[in-house]
């Protein structure tokens, strides 16, 4: 069984996300919450598997409750869902210390998806996410091999 804390400060959102994993059997939602206050609490006093952060803007705030989590519940996996996608703020929520990220292209089966990778000890990014992060690095490459051709061929 994986225990799961979903987090969003909007009521109805947590019970869509309640719903959309209710029929998995293998799934148990332990805790839902709409207060970071509480939620920091409870996990304090839990044994949570994954935690799902619904996040409509990645703040400071945000971002630092990302830290606080790991720091208090460090077997925790977080999985991040955002609109937001941007190549930064997906940066900033892994060194923050997200093990996951669904972007806006993902659907449920994404999120079950993501939930058991988690469990099993590996990071989960949406096919969006892959992407993005993905394209930085073949930037990175393609940076780092023009420098060194450079350098080559200046000597």
């Amino acid at each position: 069984m994986i225990d799961i804390a979903i987090f969003d400060e909007h009521k109805l959102v947590l019970e869509g996300f309640t719903s959309l994993l209710s029929g998995v059997s293998d799934l148990r939602i332990v805790l839902t919450c709409d207060d970071r206050n509480v939620l920091t609490e409870k996990l304090k006093l839990m044994q949570i598997h994954v935690l799902i952060l619904n996040m409509h803007d990645i703040s400071v705030r945000n971002i630092n409750l990302i830290i606080q989590l790991n720091i208090n519940n460090p077997k925790l996996k977080i999985l991040v869902v955002s609109v937001i996608d941007s190549e930064e703020i997906v940066l900033k929520t892994i060194k923050a210390g997200a093990k996951g990220f669904l972007g806006k292209d993902a659907d449920r089966n994404s999120m079950i998806e993501a939930i058991y990778t988690l469990r099993n000890g590996h990071d989960y990014y949406s096919q969006s996410i892959t992407h993005l992060l993905l394209n930085r690095y073949i930037s990175t490459l393609d940076t780092d091999q023009m420098s060194q051709n450079t350098n080559i061929n200046s000597l």
